[in-house]
């Protein structure tokens, strides 16, 4: 089983529209951008677009938020989708996926980006993110294997408006931070970050928001 752009989306798709778990989506939502929590949003640049909000809630629902059952949606989406052999192979490659906060080393016209993560390297397949992405530029995504030997970006990446120094790059695993802390940072909650002492401050020096998806 391989996956590519289209079917990424077609899953994410799955998980905004169907009734099976409007109830569930509907929740999560208002969760994941804090509407019943105190202190007032301030968005960052662009981070505020409506449209721009909505991939990164999708990317978050499709592939980290888990539903009542202990699955993602994502994976849900796949029994609708698929059976037998090729839907183990899907929900395989969906349990790999990642939420990281990589530098891109390599951009390659037309075809990708090479994003690294301390040790780590990730050849991530996305004609986009060629075009929009400079080498080194911090990139928050959702990654998923493609089922070959690369990667995919799930909806709701980011350029990450903060420069990246050499000394944050060498640790950056200590950087890394779930979907809805980089939300409230991106909303400046001053309540919450406030009272979250285990995020690095590094995360606080931004001044504007860029390219998202």
């Amino acid at each position: 089983m391989t996956l590519n752009a289209n079917s990424i989306e077609q899953l994410a798709m799955w998980c905004l529209k169907t009734d099976a778990i409007a109830d569930v989506r509907e929740i999560a939502h208002r969760d994941f951008f804090g509407l019943d929590e105190p202190g007032e949003m301030n968005y960052l640049g662009e981070a505020g677009s409506p449209i721009i909000m909505e991939r990164r809630f999708l990317g978050w629902f499709t592939l980290t938020f888990k539903l009542p059952d202990g699955r993602h949606p994502a994976e849900l989406a796949a029994s609708a989708m698929l059976m037998g052999s090729e839907l183990n192979s899907l929900i395989d490659l969906i349990n790999n996926s990642r939420y990281i906060l990589g530098v891109i080393s390599m951009v390659i016209p037309g075809q990708g980006l090479i994003l690294r993560l301390e040790d780590e390297e990730f050849s991530i397949q996305s004609r986009q993110l060629s075009r929009l992405a400079d080498r080194n530029d911090g990139l928050y995504a959702h990654i998923i294997p493609d089922g070959r030997r690369g990667w995919l970006v799930g909806p709701g990446w980011m350029q990450w408006p903060m420069s990246i120094t050499r000394s944050i790059d060498l640790q950056l695993k200590k950087y890394q931070l779930n979907p809805i802390d980089v939300e409230r940072i991106l909303q400046q909650r001053r309540n919450y970050l406030e009272s979250r002492t285990d995020i690095e401050p590094p995360h606080f020096d931004i001044q504007k928001a860029v390219a998202h998806n």
